[in-house]
């Protein structure tokens, strides 16, 4: 560590030698990245910064820290102080995890502890010791510290905090012996605790028929008794709710939208999770959007998840927390688009204030590029406050490569956070999905695309004969639509520059569209991809090659 510039603290050292002296106890293969690995934890200094020099020390307030683990499937990095406390780099996220590894250690080996199921109880708020006691459960103190304490038996292993935060105001648990369940159930009865279930393992996904996603009446959705063997579920939003019922070999969880439709229904046995969906969110936005956009939701295999979206009062909340104003332009877009996500296969999107605020504390996200460019996002103190030519700004969502933020006029910007760059979007929620279903038609035709910088898509419709689509159209980009042709014009907002792009399938179409452009723009220079340019070469040398 020294050789290194690094710190030797005594209780690394201490570690270090316990894991060794484990490995060799028990005969256990060293591990390719780390002298340790169980599953996806792995222990070990060398072996990991070795890949990885810079990941060695961690310097900031309360530090240095040293790494000494990873879990791989987080992409999260382990650190030691110099009392020996362990704590977890997740992202732009640093937080203390355990009183020392050894703690950690036995917390992960009691959740990960032979027989139990594929999927674990998560309660708010912390009632771990309350549990423990109702169920007859002892404290299993060498996984337990001031953090977060762990109760375990052969029934059953409660853990204070979430599996990955142990801080956190939750109660975890996970079940060895289904049997137990019914008891676990009454105990929380007489503790009027609500639960949700989440699989932590391999899961299969169904189609919820349509006639089984029914509307709840009316006094199936107030408050009521619950039977014995179920109990309210713990719903993390207010657009969304259930109940969990004990059904013969397995706990079924059913879960409603805010209009009580249900979305999702989930059979929890001891060996298996099977999940029947029906979150469409072509579905939830029929009478909102058009048929082209609903079209292009299919395409993209987009749901709507109430369990990532909430009412405007509870985002207002939720972004005091983070010192952020609910400016209207977020709560507008939150109840548009708030919830969606692609599914895998899908387009790989994600839109929500609150599902970005929930994917920070999941995965830590810093909203800073490396390195920062002039004119670019600025990040105040932490992520999700953010600003942009003095623009303050709220997230909402994530489109891949773009990160979306919307500002106090309402606007819609992308940052592009590899290299730093943010440009405006689109003027509203609504205009950004339509445009964005006109734009999947563009890219199918983009092999023949032109581009010039300059407004003129207006000049180009009138020449062509194209109708505008008004529907996906604003104040910052328009499009025209015509057989083969699609015009994109993008229109110059918060002084970006102007530029209109153009996408033809027919060589005909595509030569009409470049010679109208010239005219229209006498100065103007085409930029054509190879394709294009074959067709355009003949206009002239304001006709440039160039790859998009």
């Amino acid at each position: 560590m020294l050789k290194r510039g690094a710190p030797a603290f005594h209780e690394h050292v201490r570690w270090e030698e316990t894991i060794a002296q484990l490995v060799t106890r028990e005969g256990l293969a060293p591990g390719q990245g780390g002298l340790l690995e169980v599953g996806d934890l792995r222990f070990g200094s060398v072996g990991l910064f070795e890949s990885q020099p810079e990941w060695l020390v961690e310097r900031r307030t309360g530090g240095p820290y040293v790494l000494v683990g990873a879990l791989t499937n987080s992409r999260a990095r382990l650190y030691l102080d110099a009392h020996g406390r362990l704590f977890e780099r997740r992202g732009a996220l640093f937080r203390c995890v355990a009183a020392s590894p050894f703690v950690y250690l036995e917390r992960w080996a009691a959740r990960e502890g032979e027989g139990a199921t594929p999927w674990w109880i998560e309660i708010p708020g912390r009632h771990g010791a309350a549990l423990g006691v109702a169920l007859s459960i002892p404290r299993f103190d060498p996984g337990s510290d001031a953090l977060a304490g762990t109760w375990a038996d052969g029934r059953f292993c409660v853990l204070d905090g979430t599996a990955d935060w142990p801080s956190a105001p939750a109660t975890t648990v996970l079940v060895r012996a289904f049997e137990a369940v019914a008891g676990l159930l009454d105990a929380l009865r007489e503790l009027d605790l609500p639960v949700r279930i989440s699989p932590c393992g391999q899961v299969t996904n169904m189609d919820l028929p349509a006639a089984e996603a029914s509307e709840a009446p009316g006094e199936a959705m107030a408050e009521a008794p619950l039977p014995s063997s179920s109990r309210r579920y713990a719903a993390p939003t207010d657009a969304c709710s259930g109940t969990v019922t004990l059904r013969g070999g397995a706990l079924v969880q059913e879960v409603r939208d805010e209009r009580g439709v249900e979305v999702e229904r989930g059979s929890f046995s001891a060996t298996g999770v099977t999940l029947a969906r029906r979150m469409q969110a072509s579905e939830a936005l029929a009478a909102r959007v058009s048929p082209e956009a609903r079209d292009y939701l299919d395409a993209g295999r987009y749901v709507r998840d109430p369990r990532r979206t909430c009412s405007a009062g509870a985002l207002a909340k939720a972004l005091a927390s983070h010192a952020v104003p609910a400016l209207p332009g977020a709560i507008e877009f939150e109840g548009l688009l708030g919830g969606l996500a692609c599914e895998p296969g899908g387009f790989g999107h994600r839109f929500g204030t609150l599902d970005m605020l929930l994917r920070y504390e999941e995965s830590g996200i810093s909203g800073k590029s490396a390195p920062s460019q002039r004119g670019g996002l600025v990040v105040h103190d932490a992520w999700p406050r953010v600003s942009w030519k003095g623009r303050q700004l709220v997230p909402v969502g994530d489109m891949v490569d773009t990160r979306l933020y919307v500002g106090e006029d309402g606007l819609v910007v992308g940052h592009v956070w590899e290299v730093d760059a943010v440009h405006p979007v689109a003027a509203g929620a609504l205009t950004l999905l339509e445009g964005l279903a006109v734009r999947r038609t563009f890219l199918g035709l983009r092999l023949r695309e032109v581009r010039v910088d300059a407004d003129l898509g207006e000049a180009l419709g009138a020449a062509l004969g194209l109708a505008r689509c008004a529907r996906a159209s604003d104040a910052v980009r328009s499009f025209w639509q015509g057989e083969a042709i699609v015009v994109w014009a993008r229109h110059g907002v918060a002084g970006e520059p102007a530029e209109t792009r153009i996408a033809a399938d027919r060589p005909e179409r595509l030569v009409a569209a470049g010679r109208a452009a010239l005219t229209a723009a006498p100065m103007a220079k085409l930029r054509a991809t190879p394709t294009a340019f074959e067709h355009l070469r003949d206009l002239g040398a304001r006709v440039e090659r160039a790859s998009f």
